[in-house]
């Protein structure tokens, strides 16, 4: 049960690892600290959760047609959002407080409207969706096939960005 926590632990650390290096590519490359990264990711997972219902897709499909929606959306919201708000501001510190306030405000209407489309309910991809076999049991460990994804997206990209 411990390991299994640790295991646990260590793909929730992962996450958070991946989420923290697309906010730091997006502040490094363009200057702007999104706050409605986080959004922008999970309404482009409910839009493939959405497409998953439509049509059988496997797995690696999903994650692609998530990541151009993602893409999208993101171009969207720099040209329609924080473009203009840099344009109006007086100054690049008016601009970095102002910015960060408009993507709260992104934040809060992607995630309105998946909370209106599903009404509060979690959405789940199940089997479906999976990226390989199933679970597998190692050594006591349940591992999934997103949970190993995650482990080793986490370990090569993060070992990739340590500036070494």
């Amino acid at each position: 049960m411990l390991l299994q926590d640790l295991l646990n632990a260590t793909v929730l650390g992962s996450i958070y690892l991946l989420f923290s290096m697309g906010m730091a590519l997006t502040w490094g490359t363009i200057g702007i600290l999104n706050f409605a990264h986080g959004a922008v990711f999970m309404f482009s997972a409910f839009v493939a959760h959405l497409m998953l219902k439509l049509l059988p897709l496997p797995g690696a499909v999903l994650i692609g047609l998530a990541a151009v929606t993602g893409a999208l959306l993101s171009v969207l919201i720099q040209k329609l959002v924080f473009a203009p708000i840099s344009k109006r501001a007086k100054n690049h510190r008016a601009a970095e407080i102002q910015i960060l306030i408009g993507g709260i405000g992104v934040a809060a209407i992607l995630v309105s409207t998946v909370e209106i489309a599903t009404r509060n309910s979690a959405f789940s991809f199940g089997e479906a969706a999976s990226l390989g076999p199933g679970t597998v049991e190692v050594a006591g460990l349940r591992i999934g096939s997103t949970v190993a994804t995650v482990l080793a997206l986490a370990l090569i990209l993060g070992a990739g960005s340590s500036g070494g």
